[in-house]
């Protein structure tokens, strides 16, 4: 159950919507798949809604720790998906949509996630600075 709509989490409600669809076709492709527990928000979003300054963000990073989900983020979203492209590599996918670069980074490691916002997002100790 993805609650960026709900929520409001970013401002433009085109981001809010191209999360939840995500989440929402991952789901309908991978029926046994609890999505939540496999996808967090990370990045500069993440860190704003724990408390750090606002500020602009060019992108928005998503960590997918389900190796079925990633390969249907990089093989059957595409189809689903209003997009201006998309860069495939192994373990980052971005997509190109109106008004957002959404990346979604595949990882191995546990997801160790909290609540902020409505929404699961990585801690903010554990957010590689690079994606700040």
């Amino acid at each position: 159950m993805s609650n960026y709509s709900t929520n409001k989490i970013f401002a433009d409600s085109k981001i809010n919507t191209a999360i939840d669809r995500l989440h929402y076709e991952i789901g309908v492709a991978l029926p046994e798949l609890v999505v939540d527990d496999h996808i967090e928000l990370t990045g500069r979003a993440a860190a704003i809604l724990q408390g750090q300054a606002v500020q602009a963000c060019k992108n928005v990073i998503l960590l997918v720790n389900d190796a079925s989900a990633y390969s249907f983020i990089q093989n059957g979203l595409p189809k689903k998906l209003t997009h201006k492209g998309v860069v495939k590599f192994k373990e980052r996918t971005i997509y190109y949509l109106e008004g957002l670069i959404l990346e979604i980074w595949y990882v191995v490691y546990p997801m160790d996630k909290l609540l902020a916002g409505g929404v699961y997002v990585q801690h903010i100790t554990k957010i590689n600075p690079i994606m700040l």
